[in-house]
C-alpha cells in the first residue's frame, strides 16, 4: 500500500512537471518575491474545522483558499462549502502566516 502511494505521487508529480510552462515559473517567482507561499494543509479526523463551512472560519490576514483538494476532484470553494476528512485545503498566504494557519487546520 505504501509503495502504492509513493508510485501515485511520483506519477502525480511527473504530470504536474509535464503541465509547467516559464508562465507558471514566473508565477512562483512573484509569490516569493512578495513573500507570499502556496500552502497545503490536510484535514483530518482531530481539526476543530472538520465539518464547519468556510464562511464560518476566520482565516488571518492576506489569507485566502484556493481550492480544495477532495477524492482526487478540485473544489473552488464557496462559503457555503463544509470541510471533510481528508480534505487537502491550499491556501495563499504571506509566509509569516503558516504555523498558525496549520495549527487552526489540523487541531
Amino acid at each position: 500500500m505504501i509503495n502504492q502511494q509513493i508510485d501515485d505521487n511520483d506519477e502525480n508529480i511527473f504530470s504536474l512537471s509535464q503541465e509547467f510552462n516559464l508562465k507558471d515559473l514566473d508565477a512562483l517567482k512573484k509569490l516569493k518575491k512578495f513573500d507570499f507561499i502556496l500552502l497545503d494543509v490536510k484535514i483530518t479526523s482531530v481539526s476543530s474545522l472538520l465539518g464547519k463551512k468556510i464562511s464560518s472560519v476566520s482565516l488571518t490576514s492576506k489569507t485566502t483558499i484556493m481550492c480544495i483538494l477532495r477524492n482526487n476532484d478540485i473544489i473552488f470553494p464557496y462559503d457555503f462549502d463544509v470541510f471533510k476528512e481528508d480534505d487537502i485545503v491550499f491556501l495563499l498566504t504571506v509566509a509569516q502566516n503558516e504555523m498558525d494557519l496549520r495549527m487552526l487546520f489540523t487541531s
